[in-house]
């Protein structure tokens, strides 16, 4: 199981706009916190806001608010005039994309009339004065941003474009951090890898086989959290979960047909085949009934859990809380786990400990 290394023990002594105090995490809070610990020359930072904005020297910089992946300043300057500067935090992916993506949609939306802001600098690397990607701007990608393999055309052939978007603007690769992960652990930008084509067959194969090999390196069986684990007991094969990301690449060209009755009636043949290769589960009325039973039992213990993540002040799946409800949350969380523990047998009590969904743990990424 890969561990990230949070390598950083002076943060607590350092300036305090380099971390995260918007509310505290009931389990895993070292990581997380190190997850949004970002460092950067400050002096460096005011120069390019007095650079870009013109507006005299920065009299204060503060924080103005923080979320999962970037922090947000607020510059006030000599004469009154106000900023804002966005810098993402070093686990935000995809590096240079995220922050290229959203210059350049701002700045192709606002001559629109689009009411957003005004960015008057930024910087789509570390490798400036800064030590960290930025945008300063006031309170879509440039085309230049993207390798031409990752390039897709603005507008359709035959669109007009008569303010010359398209030399200016592209599509690009997806900037949402989901599809990223692999970039945080070892630079493998295994969706970019294999959305050569621009169409949505291109799109939905390339979900797929991103996932296909993070599998295959990083991959191991995995137990189910408590409560899941009581019904749906020992570990799950990521051999099994691989199979069932090459059906879905077998069927996938299909999902989104270019004619809807050719289209469908190639799907049906197609799985068709596959169907007959495992006549014995398929006529098996009892394993039919038992799947329906299970999905039943699994989206009731989903319930379960969300009930649980209420009572725990709101618990985010990061784990995330209201610092003024984390004392309650941390108490609460003793009591659930001792209500569950009580007259509970050994292997009940060992289900438990090990499958509690609300404590330290480790982490893929």
């Amino acid at each position: 199981m890969l561990m990230l290394n949070y390598a950083h023990s002076d943060s607590a002594v350092d300036n305090p706009l380099f971390s995260y105090t918007s509310g505290r995490f009931l389990y895993n809070e070292k990581l997380r916190l190190h997850e949004r610990y970002i460092k950067f020359n400050v002096t460096a930072l005011k120069d390019a806001i007095e650079r870009h904005v013109q507006h005299r020297q920065v009299r204060d910089l503060t924080r103005f608010s923080e979320g999962g992946f970037n922090r947000i300043f607020l510059a006030i300057m000599e004469d009154g005039f106000k900023a804002t500067v966005k810098i993402p935090y070093w686990i935000s992916v995809p590096k240079t994309y995220a922050t290229a993506s959203e210059v350049a949609t701002l700045t192709f939306l606002r001559p629109k009339g689009i009411p957003v802001p005004e960015v008057y600098g930024w910087s789509s690397t570390t490798r400036n004065a800064v030590g960290a990607e930025y945008i300063i701007m006031d309170s879509q990608y440039f085309e230049k941003d993207v390798p031409p393999q990752l390039q897709s055309r603005l507008y359709t052939p035959g669109v007009p474009d008569k303010e010359g978007d398209s030399e200016t603007y592209c599509i690009g690769p997806i900037a949402d951090y989901m599809f990223w992960p692999h970039e945080i652990l070892m630079g493998m930008n295994l969706f970019c890898q294999y959305l050569a084509g621009s169409d949505s067959k291109s799109y939905l194969a390339a979900i797929a086989n991103k996932e296909l090999k993070w599998v295959e390196k990083f991959g191991k069986p995995l137990e189910c959290d408590f409560p899941h684990n009581t019904v749906f007991p020992g570990a799950n094969s990521d051999k099994h979960y691989l199979r069932l990301l090459q059906k879905y690449l077998a069927i996938s060209p299909y999902l989104f047909p270019k004619h809807p009755q050719d289209s469908l009636k190639l799907a049906i043949q197609s799985l068709a085949k596959r169907m007959m290769a495992f006549p014995a589960q398929l006529s098996s009325q009892r394993k039919i009934r038992q799947q329906t039973e299970n999905d039943t039992m699994w989206c009731n213990l989903n319930a379960l859990v969300s009930h649980w993540r209420d009572e725990l002040d709101g618990l985010t799946e990061e784990g995330w809380v209201r610092t003024e409800a984390y004392a309650h949350a941390v108490k609460r969380n003793k009591e659930l786990i001792a209500e569950f523990s009580k007259d509970g047998s050994p292997d009940e009590l060992e289900n438990t400990r090990r499958g509690w969904p609300f404590q330290d743990r480790e982490e893929f990424f």
